[in-house]
């Protein structure tokens, strides 16, 4: 039971219209023989045990916490950011998939560096209580326990928060088709940075021009028209033609913006069972698939048997001044942007 008291022997008309509007439920009134107050007898499963505020709605109610309950962070603007993200969603929805959260570092083990740049590094963990999600059709809350995520963690982050913050307003966290949902904040407790989380991609496993050093020499060879190794088996192959038309060192052969987003669009189609198909669809649709089998393969073989990557192969952002003095000397090349 919760009670909520009216100060004062009269009943007001507020406390009049509070009875009235809460009355469904409400189990009733009472009064402190002391002190003469009026007291509202709830049914506390819809007030937050922590600070008697009423729930907006039923994801509050399933965790017997409110959204500013739930966030207890030093930080006001990133108390205010969890709480943004998660006021924008429809939580009684039957559309809605998962929630927003601010994620103590500790839920995070098997935590491994996969890619570094000049302003963040990126990692794969386990989250140990994982993603929380709503049933569809059961109407209740339930989290996936070991869920693998991508920790993006921005250097410095925490002397540069405003930043921070739209970086992180510039991700979905709902459910958006090939976009990648972001599904909470945390902060690391040594350096202070605050980390970005998100649903974890698997690629091919391999980067491109990992066989060769990173250098003038490579940027000369992809000015004059080299482009990374195709594996075919993992890729379909209209997506290939696609890449390949993409980097054609002729810009006359590449498709503009317009014809990209109709092929995409044929792909998507393709893919989408209730879209009524044509023989073209069907054949795009068996393409993916067997990349697909092919692609989960090949990941289960590099996994085992991890290939070298070259020395001198850099994957961190930098500056290209020196390459492009370079290439300016250079007496070999037609350049053409």
């Amino acid at each position: 039971m919760k009670m909520k008291i009216a100060n004062g022997v009269d009943i007001d008309n507020k406390f009049l219209s509070e009875i009235a509007y809460s009355i469904e439920e409400s189990h009733g009134i009472s009064q402190n023989p002391i002190t003469k107050d009026f007291i509202l007898i709830f049914q506390l499963k819809y007030y937050c045990e922590n600070c008697g505020e009423r729930y907006n709605n039923q994801f509050e109610m399933d965790n017997k916490s409110c959204i500013l309950c739930q966030i207890n962070h030093e930080n006001d603007k990133i108390n205010d950011l969890i709480q943004e993200m998660r006021l924008n969603v429809n939580h009684n929805s039957s559309e809605v998939d998962m929630i927003f959260e601010w994620i103590p570092y500790d839920q995070f083990v098997d935590i491994k560096e996969i890619g570094k740049g000049g302003f963040s590094k990126v990692y794969s963990a386990i989250w140990k209580d994982g993603l929380l999600f709503y049933k569809k059709g059961r109407y209740y809350w339930e989290r996936v326990p070991n869920t693998r995520v991508a920790l993006k963690c921005l250097y410095n982050s925490q002397n540069f928060i405003d930043k921070f913050i739209n970086e992180v307003k510039a991700y979905p966290n709902q459910k958006i088709d090939n976009i990648l949902k972001i599904y909470g904040i945390s902060q690391n407790p040594n350096t202070k940075d605050y980390i970005m989380v998100f649903e974890y991609a698997e690629a091919t496993g391999r980067q491109p021009f990992d066989d060769c050093a990173h250098d003038e020499v490579l940027a000369l060879n992809i000015c004059k028209g080299i482009i990374p190794k195709i594996n075919e088996q993992i890729a379909p192959k209209c997506y290939i033609d696609l890449m390949k038309r993409c980097l054609d060192l002729n810009p006359e052969n590449r498709p503009n913006s317009i014809e990209i987003k109709e092929i995409i669009e044929l792909f998507y189609n393709s893919l989408d069972q209730e879209f009524k198909k044509e023989q073209q669809h069907h054949e795009i649709e068996e393409q993916f698939k067997t990349a697909q089998e092919s692609r989960k393969t090949n990941l289960l073989l590099n996994k085992s048997n991890k290939s070298k990557i070259h020395t001198q192969a850099i994957y961190t952002s930098r500056l290209l001044n020196p390459f492009i003095i370079n290439l300016f000397g250079s007496n070999t090349i037609d350049f053409r942007m």
